[in-house]
């Protein structure tokens, strides 16, 4: 399951839990076929990983940065998971960011235009710029 930055992973988590306690686990308890076994009949559940939301942080000096370079003014937020979330949560700020649509990707026939590769070959060497000056620390001051 993917939530949203405003879901309770943890909530979701356990309302799960709950039904599958209060109403599947009971039932299968019943089923004739599991008369040998029906003490031990029921659902296992495992989480194998947590994946945290990438939050929105405008204010970020990874935002500043790719404002700084593209001179976009504004940013969005999209509904595809990404790890960018697990680099947030441990302080380093953090943005999604390249060249393509998504509604392109993960598609039988996905692609990125030409185009969409230049502007970002452009942009790695005007980060490569940035990145290569003295200071360039003081973007973020």
């Amino acid at each position: 399951m993917r939530i949203i930055p405003t879901d309770d992973g943890e909530a979701i988590e356990n309302r799960v839990r709950e039904f599958i306690s209060k109403e599947i686990d009971p039932d299968l308890k019943t089923v004739p076929a599991l008369e040998h076994a029906a003490d031990q009949a029921g659902v296992t559940t495992t989480l194998y990983n947590v994946v945290p939301p990438l939050v929105p942080d405008t204010a970020s000096a990874a935002e500043q940065l790719i404002r700084h370079l593209t001179g976009l003014n504004n940013s969005g937020v999209v509904s595809f998971g990404t790890e960018a979330g697990l680099f947030q949560e441990v302080g380093i700020p953090t943005v999604v960011f390249g060249p393509g649509s998504i509604t392109q990707a993960h598609q039988p026939d996905e692609f990125i235009e030409i185009s969409q590769i230049q502007e970002c070959m452009d942009f790695i060497y005007r980060l490569v710029g940035w990145a290569a000056e003295d200071n360039p620390q003081n973007l973020f001051s």
